[in-house]
C-alpha cells in the first residue's frame, strides 16, 4: 500500500534524498529529445519517431543523468540549452 505521493506506507519525503545536478542545483524543467529509427531497419512504411523524456536543470541546462536511459548516458553530454 502507498501513502502520500506514492511513498511506501510509513514514508514521508523527508526519509528520500534530493536528486542534484552536478552544478549543485536541485531544480529541473522537463524535456524532450527524439530519435529516429530507420524503416529500413524496422520495416515499416515509414521512419519511427522515437521521444525520450529528461529533465534539464534550470540553472546549467545539462539534462539530469540518472534519470536518462542508459545507452544516452555519457560525461560528455553537452547542455540543451545555452
Amino acid at each position: 500500500m502507498e501513502g502520500q505521493q506514492g511513498l511506501p506506507l510509513g514514508m514521508t519525503l523527508n526519509d528520500a534524498r534530493d536528486m542534484d545536478c552536478e552544478c549543485g542545483n536541485k531544480t529541473f524543467m522537463p524535456a524532450f529529445r527524439f530519435k529516429k529509427l530507420s524503416k529500413l531497419m524496422t520495416g515499416q512504411p515509414q521512419d519511427s519517431i522515437i521521444p525520450i523524456e529528461l529533465y534539464l536543470c534550470t540553472q546549467c541546462g545539462k539534462p539530469l543523468q540518472e534519470l536518462l536511459p542508459d545507452e544516452l548516458r555519457d560525461k560528455k553530454v553537452k547542455p540543451l540549452i545555452q
